[in-house]
């Protein structure tokens, strides 16, 4: 019997019922193939999508925007992924010897490897006395002393094989578009633009007419309802420091009561504060709060440059506010380890404790910033406890943007303009 022969057979062989049954079966079968196609349909949308044009306005001048231009045109041997983690970028891979002393990255094949040595050789104020060499394709950083933060500092945008490359600037608008460059940092997004205006006010009309997708400088502007505003915590505080080898706040106690304003003892004293308004500000509520606890502190103004070159180094004051900035590495090691009480460390408040040192030999033996971040916030604890620290304020950037944009936030952000850092995984829905 052939097969069509068996075919027909079988067909006469089926009952009216079992054809219904088959008919019903064969709805289920549409309408479930529709409704996974549907859902396909829509997780797909969810996934990032290569295209589309991404415009940011700012108050500022074409100086404001060459510093963000080099941001985005440039990316680090390795970047931060959503864990914390490090991530190759440039590197094929890396490996560091016990001490932490030498560094040996052998790079992608595309990547030319003397060009990344001369970039280094030249961000001196950022590598400092560490040396650099290039055997092929691989290049070796030396240092003197152990140097734990190398990876992360290289995770920095330095090097030209960003995202995105300069394509046409003028006073008031630049536009970049995505880096061609064999071995540059891929992205979805196709073209940006950035919008510089001279007021807050043409910015504010730039948003009513929606010829901009996002905004930043921290400003307070009328927002439509599909812009979204953001806010990324900087490693950047404003803390209160008391000289701990300095009477009264030798005393722990004592220490502590300022921190509380609950005072057994009403002993004056000095805070040592610079001429910035939002420091004297910080300065003048505290004054405040101790003077209703019945203690009289005295303001002693002076400029930065005399309090970083002259007072702090000295230790020659009594309580203290000051700016404290762990940098991208996050290291909070030159002002709280003992090892940094005397000069040039900036140990400034003379805290010699072995629980923070210990603390602090944590953070550094830790590549994830997540981790580093989670570690500094207790490490800010500990302080407390001692009654070294009180943070006052932490710097924070604002800016909003689009729904119609897809952001993904920086893992590590510590200037104002970071939220760019993570841009070659945004993308247009």
């Amino acid at each position: 019997m052939s097969f069509s022969s068996f075919l027909r057979q079988f067909a006469r062989g089926i009952n009216k019922h079992e054809k219904g049954l088959l008919a019903l079966l064969s709805v289920v079968i549409v309408i479930s193939g529709t409704f996974w196609l549907r859902e396909f349909s829509t997780s797909e949308s969810n996934n990032p999508s290569v295209g589309g044009t991404y415009i940011e306005g700012i108050v500022g001048s074409s100086t404001d925007v060459e510093t963000i231009a080099a941001r985005i045109t440039k990316v680090g041997l390795f970047k931060f992924n959503r864990d914390g983690e490090l991530e190759n970028v440039l590197v094929e891979s890396w490996n560091v010897n016990q001490n932490k002393t030498q560094y040996t990255f052998k790079l992608k094949s595309e990547v030319d490897v003397q060009e990344i040595k001369t970039d280094i050789d030249a961000n001196y104020e950022v590598f400092g006395q560490i040396e650099s060499e290039v055997k092929d394709s691989t290049l070796i950083l030396n240092s003197t002393d152990p140097s734990p933060n190398i990876p992360l500092i290289l995770a920095q945008p330095l090097f030209d094989y960003g995202a995105y490359k300069l394509n046409k600037t003028t006073d008031s608008t630049t536009i970049l578009t995505r880096n061609n460059r064999s071995g540059a940092l891929g992205a979805f997004i196709n073209k940006i633009i950035i919008h510089n205006y001279q007021s807050k006010e043409e910015l504010q009309l730039a948003i009513d007419r929606k010829k901009v997708d996002g905004t930043s400088n921290n400003l307070e502007l009328n927002y439509p309802p599909n812009f979204i505003k953001k806010e990324i915590a900087l490693p950047q505080y404003y803390a209160l420091v008391f000289n701990v080898n300095k009477a009264p706040f030798k005393s722990l106690d004592y220490r502590r009561q300022a921190f509380t304003n609950s005072f057994s003892k009403k002993i004056p004293f000095t805070l040592t504060v610079t001429d910035q308004v939002n420091q004297i500000e910080l300065a003048e509520q505290l004054i405040k709060d101790w003077a209703k606890a019945g203690v009289n502190v005295k303001l002693n103004k002076q400029s930065i440059e005399d309090i970083q070159t002259s007072i702090a180094p000295s230790r020659n004051f009594e309580a203290m506010i000051t700016g404290i900035s762990y940098g991208y590495e996050l290291d909070p090691y030159y002002l709280w380890h003992s090892s940094q009480v005397l000069p040039p460390g900036n140990n400034f408040s003379g805290i010699n404790n072995t629980d923070i040192n210990i603390r602090i030999e944590k953070i550094r033996n830790t590549y994830n910033v997540i981790s580093r971040y989670a570690q500094i916030d207790e490490l800010h604890k500990q302080l407390g406890g001692l009654g070294v620290l009180k943070i006052l304020d932490r710097s924070k950037e604002i800016f909003a943007v689009s729904d119609a944009i897809r952001f993904v936030p920086p893992t590590v952000a510590v200037s104002p303009i970071d939220h760019w850092y993570a841009l070659s995984e945004w993308s247009v829905k």
